[in-house]
This record gives structure tokens, C-alpha cells and sequence, in this order.
């Protein structure tokens, strides 16, 4: 039964993020284009985010999806893997990085919901978001030259 119940939330959060978030993400925003294939980005140096970042895809077998290549780099920097409990984790952090958008208000509301056994995981996320400097202004597409270290240290308060 709980099995059922956990793929039941599964595939709940799959279809709200597939069929209804990214849609209507395209509808009202437009982003800056990805500069870079996927395959591309292995040839950035070692230990730098644009390699992590294939590095990343690669071990996850994701392909970047149009849009939301900043999402990934996110996922990247802040070392939140792209499974349910990750995602919910990244949106904990960026929300207490002070990066109100109404994605991060209701993917953290739904989670507190549909996720309880993760509480603890989403509470040190928002208070790690905390001990960083505001990322609001960071060009995602920039940074991918750079260490992955280097830069994650510099953001830290």
C-alpha cells in the first residue's frame, strides 16, 4: 500500500511539473538561449561547472531541457541531486537565498505537504541557502568556466 501511495505522489509531481509548470513557464517568461550544446559542455575544463554540468546529465542520463538549463547548473553548484527529494531540496534552498518566485512558494508548499518524512532534509536546504551570498544576479551561462569549488566558495557568506 505505501508503495502505491509513493508512486501515486510520483507520478502526481511528474505530471504538475511536466504537463502544467513548464508549459505555462514558456507562456509568461522568456530566457536567454542556452549558449552551448550538451555535448559541448565536456569539453570545459576539469572541475569546472560546464563540465560538471555534462558530467552531471550524463550520470543522471538527462538531457538539458530547453528553458530550464540554468535549473541544472543550479543543481550543479548547490550539490542537489534530480530526484523528488533534490528538487524539493534546491527550491528550500534558493527560498532561503531569498529568491521569491512563485515556482520556489509552490513547489516548497506542496512539498510540505506530500513530502513530511523529508522536513529535516528541507530545513538544513533553507538554512544552507541562508549561509550564501544572493544569487539573483548571477549569469548562469557565465559561470560555467568556472571551478565548480572556486565559485561556490565565493558565494558563501
Amino acid at each position: 500500500m505505501k508503495s502505491m501511495i509513493l508512486q501515486a505522489r510520483f507520478l502526481f509531481i511528474h505530471h504538475a511539473i511536466h504537463t502544467l509548470t513548464i508549459p505555462l513557464f514558456r507562456l509568461l517568461f522568456t530566457t536567454k538561449p542556452f549558449p552551448f550544446r550538451q555535448e559541448t559542455l565536456q569539453y570545459f575544463n576539469k572541475g569546472s561547472i560546464g563540465n560538471l554540468l555534462f558530467q552531471f546529465l550524463e550520470t543522471n542520463q538527462l538531457t538539458l531541457l530547453k528553458d530550464y538549463e540554468s535549473h541544472d547548473v543550479k543543481h550543479v553548484l548547490f550539490g542537489y541531486p534530480p530526484d523528488e527529494r533534490g528538487e524539493a531540496c534546491l527550491q528550500f534552498f534558493m527560498l532561503g537565498n531569498k529568491w521569491y518566485s512563485s515556482a520556489t512558494f509552490l513547489v516548497c508548499f506542496h512539498t510540505i505537504l506530500l513530502y513530511p518524512e523529508n522536513y529535516a532534509a528541507f530545513y538544513i536546504a533553507y538554512k544552507k541557502g541562508k549561509k550564501y551570498h544572493s544569487i539573483k544576479s548571477t549569469d548562469w551561462y557565465a559561470i560555467l568556466p568556472f571551478s565548480l569549488k572556486e565559485f561556490r566558495q565565493s558565494l558563501k557568506k
